[in-house]
């Protein structure tokens, strides 16, 4: 296959992959008629879309694996995606078997991913700015402990508002889409310092996370039942930016990858 066409036909067929898969979610989630096979088709899009996002960094693993830097970096983000992937597809899992799933073992694979996504931000920091070992050890701290102390803050005033004793499921309630905001600010700031261009583009996909994260937090606080039944339009707009979010951190991995293997291509044929 001359020059630039394996690249640009490998770019084309994965922006067509990741659009048939956000479309044809949308036309499942809002087709009439209810059922195991929808709850079923509606979680598997989410098991895919990470799985997606894992594979391709994990590409980017391998590219970098000769530099001990970038290796701790990508190996990190590439086990915080499994994660979420292997969350994802539990909690698809239960909500077959037994309905939405309360708290659980997807939790504790969810939770364990935000620890390798932060332990990819340090690394990432680390190598741009090479910090004293002591700054970036106590900024990676600071922002932990404040991400903690809002949580907590924000699941007591929770627990106060609903009547309840603060519980761990308060807690998860407010520390995801703290956890997201954290992420995604540290993500943010990543690529402020690249930036922009290709190697900043799998962190800016994280901030669709805080997005959807953020939504879901609202519509579960709010207790408005009509906003989490199926074939809301405001549960829709959350699962599309989540779903998004994993399309648009594969596709960016997908990118830098094969900039990296074949070198500088044209995305779309002449």
């Amino acid at each position: 296959m001359p020059g630039n066409a394996r690249p640009t036909l490998l770019w084309n067929a994965a922006l067509i992959a990741a659009g048939a898969i956000f479309v044809s979610y949308g036309v499942i989630f809002f087709f009439p008629s209810e059922g195991e096979w929808k709850v079923v088709s509606t979680g598997l899009f989410f098991v895919v879309a990470a799985l997606w996002s894992t594979v391709t960094a994990a590409l980017l693993w391998h590219v970098y694996r000769p530099d001990p830097g970038l290796r701790r970096i990508w190996f990190s983000f590439t086990i915080a995606l499994g994660l979420w992937c292997l969350a994802e597809a539990i909690w698809t899992l239960q909500n077959v078997l037994s309905g939405p799933p309360g708290l659980g073992i997807a939790d504790i694979s969810w939770v364990s991913g935000y620890l390798f996504f932060g332990i990819a931000l340090y690394a990432q920091y680390k190598l741009l700015l090479i910090p004293p070992k002591w700054l970036s050890r106590a900024v990676f701290a600071a922002i932990l402990l404040l991400s903690l102390a809002i949580s907590f803050s924000f699941a007591f005033l929770l627990a106060r508002y609903r009547g309840e004793t603060l519980n761990l499921e308060n807690w998860l309630a407010a520390f995801y889409p703290v956890g997201d905001l954290a992420i995604g600010a540290g993500a943010l700031y990543i690529a402020y310092l690249f930036r922009g261009g290709m190697f900043s583009r799998p962190w800016l996909g994280m901030l669709l996370f805080a997005i959807a994260d953020s939504l879901y937090a609202w519509m579960n606080l709010s207790r408005v039942d009509y906003l989490l039944e199926s074939g809301s339009l405001t549960l829709y707009v959350a699962d599309s930016l989540y779903l998004s979010a994993y399309l648009a951190v594969g596709l960016a991995c997908f990118m830098q990858w094969l900039i990296l293997r074949y070198g500088f291509f044209y995305a779309t044929k002449s």
